[in-house]
């Protein structure tokens, strides 16, 4: 986990231009959140969590429904992604060029 979220903070480093690293492994509602990144230009808030294997975003869940933030990117090694209302899955390798 801990190899992953570096390597997450690296590609969000390099999309500094289109987002604002708010906070990265903040604990929130009695769990932990990875990344909490908002969009320059539309101020949409992104929960961000990366996970290995069949790993689930309960805490992060629960902060979107409660109105912490307008979207959850979930990042998953094994995955072909998905949208789900204000859920999106990526496989983690696509983080680059994802367009907040």
């Amino acid at each position: 986990m801990k190899e992953e979220s570096l390597l997450l903070l690296s590609d969000l480093q390099k999309l500094i231009n289109q987002v604002v690293l708010i906070d990265y492994t903040i604990i929130i509602l009695g769990g932990e959140i990875d990344f909490v990144a908002q969009t320059l230009k539309t101020h949409i808030r992104y929960l961000i969590e990366v996970k290995a294997g069949k790993g689930t975003a309960s805490t992060a869940l629960k902060a979107l429904e409660q109105g912490k933030a307008n979207k959850l990117l979930y990042l998953k090694g094994d995955t072909k992604g998905g949208t789900v209302g204000n859920v999106q899955t990526l496989p983690i390798y696509l983080l680059e060029q994802y367009h907040f």
